[in-house]
């Protein structure tokens, strides 16, 4: 996964939580002017995932990396 594919996969997932569909999500990702492979990539691990009934929360790098962003001590402002 690139760093590009993990930032797509944190959008599609906050924008979800926010209340969008996944198809919605992806077509605002589609007008933000993301890489075509990228988003190819996040609807092919989307798919896998609904296949799979993994949850994205379930996914150890997004649950250790909004632990981050929590940790006061990451703040770089």
């Amino acid at each position: 996964m690139t760093e590009n594919q993990f930032e797509l996969l944190i959008i599609h997932g906050g924008m979800m939580q926010e209340g969008m569909s996944s198809d919605e999500a992806i077509t605002a990702i589609r007008i933000m002017q993301h890489t075509p492979e990228d988003i190819e990539w996040l609807e092919n691990r989307i798919q896998f995932q609904k296949k799979k009934g993994i949850r994205f929360i379930e996914d150890k790098r997004i649950i250790e990396w909004i632990e981050q962003q929590q940790d006061p001590s990451h703040n770089q402002w």
